[in-house]
């Protein structure tokens, strides 16, 4: 069983599933039954292992999408929206933050507290 993974979801899709909460499956087999969960998370190990990529579950996507989102700036409002999330909290569950955005961080931190030699320049322009 080949599944169809949609990617980059259209916010006017987003909005209008909201207004469908609570009405049943958007994910469903051709002739509209249900997919059993384990057979869906069988069909992606199967997946991976045909395209020879790692093991991973899944629900670890939701987690990469939810640290790529993070990652690239995108407001927790919005990620929380494509998530799916009634709330904040819920979202931050699923960010994560990775060793290189740790290290940006800690960069734009020294900035502050090693001035540049441009920045003692600036410093005596002012005065």
């Amino acid at each position: 069983m080949d599944l169809l993974i949609r990617k980059n979801v259209p916010s006017g899709i987003i909005l209008a599933l909201k207004r469908l909460r609570g009405i049943g499956k958007i994910l469903t087999k051709p002739d509209v039954t249900d997919y059993n969960p384990g057979s869906v998370s069988r069909s992606f190990k199967k997946f991976l292992e045909r395209n020879k990529l790692p093991h991973i579950r899944l629900h670890d996507l939701r987690h990469f999408n939810g640290t790529m989102m993070l990652r690239y700036g995108i407001t927790e409002r919005e990620a929380s929206a494509r998530l799916g999330h009634s709330n904040l909290l819920m979202t931050k569950k699923y960010q994560h933050v990775l060793e290189d955005m740790d290290k940006e961080s800690a960069d734009k931190l020294n900035c502050i507290f090693k001035p540049s030699i441009d920045n003692a320049l600036k410093l005596k322009e002012i005065r």
